[in-house]
């Protein structure tokens, strides 16, 4: 990685990529805080989780 010419974008995308991993545990945690109190809270704090895996699939294939 030492001559690579996208060294700086290589950095900036495994650093968000693993932020987003951060979040999608807290994200899941959180989903699981409203188990037995909102089940609407709880389902629809799902499309958080999916977007963020979109987002983690787009940092890994162009990091390919």
């Amino acid at each position: 990685m030492r001559n690579n010419p996208c060294k700086t974008e290589l950095k900036v995308a495994r650093s968000q990529r693993n932020k987003l991993r951060t979040m999608s545990a807290k994200l899941k945690e959180m989903c699981c805080e409203w188990d037995g109190l909102s089940g609407w809270l709880e389902t629809e704090s799902e499309p958080l989780i999916l977007v963020r895996r979109w987002g983690l699939q787009w940092l890994n294939d162009a990091e390919k």
